[in-house]
């Protein structure tokens, strides 16, 4: 197997918006303790996407002062796969961002542009490392929820008047 899509981490994000055009679209994080922790991307991304004016609405099993999430810390992909069927049947969202893969980090040789956006335990994302996180998943957020919020404005015109 190519080591170096054994360390990297996964980061996936899938929709179903499409099925929901005018409500507000559901985001499930699901993950390691990259998305459990307060200090995580969800902490930059949360914000960023509400100074954006959008429409969304975290959902999952947990809960905590930015968000609602399915962040399992300590937990590695197999076990997130395991239990993905029923934590999505429980919180079946429009959009499920998938991140996992950083547990390994630790007893694999860590990729060291990773490592440098690291705490001291090179597992755990610093502000900088979390920043460029959320960068990521907004780059791939704003398309589907401008697209929502464009289509839920149409919608609402095309309304007859009473």
């Amino acid at each position: 197997m190519n080591k170096f899509l054994y360390i990297s981490m996964i980061a996936l994000c899938v929709t179903n918006l499409n099925a929901r055009t005018g409500e507000t679209p559901t985001i499930l994080a699901f993950g390691d303790s990259i998305t459990s922790r307060s200090d995580s991307y969800r902490s930059v991304l949360v914000p960023a996407l509400t100074a954006k004016q959008l429409a969304f609405e975290f959902i999952g099993p947990n809960k905590d002062k930015i968000s609602a999430h399915a962040g399992y810390g300590g937990k590695n992909t197999k076990y997130l796969l395991s239990i993905s069927k029923d934590v999505y049947s429980k919180y079946p969202a429009d959009i499920v961002m998938f991140h996992s893969g950083h547990n390994s980090f630790s007893e694999d040789k860590p990729v060291q542009g990773i490592v440098r956006d690291t705490i001291n335990d090179k597992v755990h994302p610093n502000p900088s490392g979390a920043k460029k996180m959320a960068a990521k998943w907004l780059d791939a957020l704003l398309p589907l929820l401008e697209k929502n919020d464009a289509k839920k404005a149409r919608k609402a015109t095309d309304k007859p008047e009473q």
